[in-house]
């Protein structure tokens, strides 16, 4: 992923050229450390007990989710005017959750006829592709303070693993056992309200150095079992900008 990012990179330096001697156009490379929470609240949950049109309810008791992760953006910012812009990226971030059940329902697989207790985990990779208005709140000779405001896409790429844990009774133990869900649990595209800061410093005519900070909020769920499933990210985010 690093090396399509440079490549992308060096390709919009190329075809931008024009726009960029305008001083109207800023090409981002930032790396990034997120901090993850869910906000979710649990429903009633239908479960095939194993054999045909018999079903058990369950609940979600607890639902984790990992708290760091680290990736790698690309962000374009068009200024339209000296206060006004658009801003537009790109980035793939993994998400990996762990679904714990109530403690009470266990799984009877139909087919093998192996048992699991209640948890399943997966995780998860989105593409990430914000659209946002961006305004100037301080342009300096050499800094310039920027707030954006708008929309985030997630759009699920591929889970890297799933899991879930299985009875050995003979050990009286619970194995784990991988397992390809195929995205069955969470959701392929969900969106985030963003509102991200920029500091951008100036140190040649070509460029300088990134910093800021990046708030998503989840406006849809995540996942589909849970009634309410919203990611809340927050972001630090260094790199170097080319104009």
């Amino acid at each position: 992923m690093k090396k399509y990012l440079i490549l992308i990179t060096i390709a919009l330096l190329n075809i931008t050229y024009g726009i960029a001697q305008e001083k109207k156009l800023r090409i981002y490379l930032n790396y990034n450390k997120n901090y993850n929470y869910i906000n979710y609240r649990t429903g009633k949950i239908k479960i095939n007990k194993g054999t045909p049109n018999e079903y058990e309810i369950s609940n979600i008791y607890s639902l984790g989710l990992e708290k760091k992760a680290f990736n790698l953006s690309l962000n374009i910012r068009y200024f339209i005017n000296e206060k006004l812009g658009l801003n537009f990226g790109f980035s793939n971030v993994s998400k990996e959750f762990t679904i714990n059940y109530d403690e009470w329902y266990i799984y009877s697989d139909p087919v093998t006829g192996e048992h699991s207790p209640p948890q399943r985990g997966m995780k998860m990779i989105y593409y990430n592709f914000p659209v946002l208005a961006s305004y100037t709140v301080m342009n300096k000779k050499k800094l310039k303070v920027t707030h954006s405001l708008g929309v985030t896409t997630n759009v699920y790429y591929s889970n890297v693993d799933g899991y879930r844990l299985v009875s050995n009774q003979s050990l009286g133990i619970w194995e784990k056992e991988n397992i390809d869900y195929n995205n069955k649990y969470a959701k392929k595209v969900f969106l985030n309200a963003t509102f991200m800061v920029d500091v951008d410093i100036l140190f040649f005519k070509w460029g300088g150095i990134n910093l800021g900070g990046v708030a998503d909020f989840g406006l849809t769920n995540c996942l589909k079992e849970p009634k309410i499933s919203r990611l809340i990210t927050l972001q630090i985010k260094a790199g170097i900008f080319i104009q």
